[in-house]
Formats: structure tokens, C-alpha cells, sequence
């Protein structure tokens, strides 16, 4: 986990290098794109934006699930144990 990450989880931890390289592979497609007007480069930035969203959008909804199991049944509260 890098010094500006502050939040992980057992769910979300093994997805953050998959998720940087897509995020560098955007750059360099965008980047492309901008230099040489291919518009390929730009179709292949909107297609791994929305597969990050994806991925995302499933992560969270995973960790939900994962913390909605965490949550039931009783715990003890304020020295009642």
C-alpha cells in the first residue's frame, strides 16, 4: 500500500496494481492520441475507463456484502461483555 493510500481492505488490496497499470495504460493511450490523432487511442482510453468504473463499481459492492456479514449478530457494547 502506498504512503497516499489510506483506506484498504482484504477485497479491494489485490486490485490496486491491476488498477494502477489501467490507469497508466489510459495515459499512454491518451497520450497517443493526442500526438499522433489516432482515434483507436482514444476509443481504447474510454474502453478501460469503463471497464476501472466496472471493476469499481463491483468492488464496492463486494466490500458491502463483506461488511453487511461482519455486522449481524450481537456484540457487546460499553464494558457489557
Amino acid at each position: 500500500m502506498s504512503d497516499r493510500r489510506t483506506f484498504d481492505t482484504p477485497i479491494r488490496s489485490r486490485w490496486n496494481t491491476p488498477i494502477h497499470n489501467l490507469l497508466k495504460a489510459i495515459d499512454a493511450h491518451t497520450e497517443l492520441f493526442l500526438s499522433h490523432s489516432d482515434p483507436w487511442h482514444l476509443e481504447k482510453a474510454e474502453e478501460l475507463r469503463q471497464y476501472v468504473a466496472e471493476l469499481k463499481d463491483w468492488i464496492h459492492a463486494e466490500e458491502a456484502k463483506h461488511l453487511a456479514d461482519v455486522g449481524t449478530g450481537p456484540r457487546p457494547q460499553g464494558g457489557q461483555e
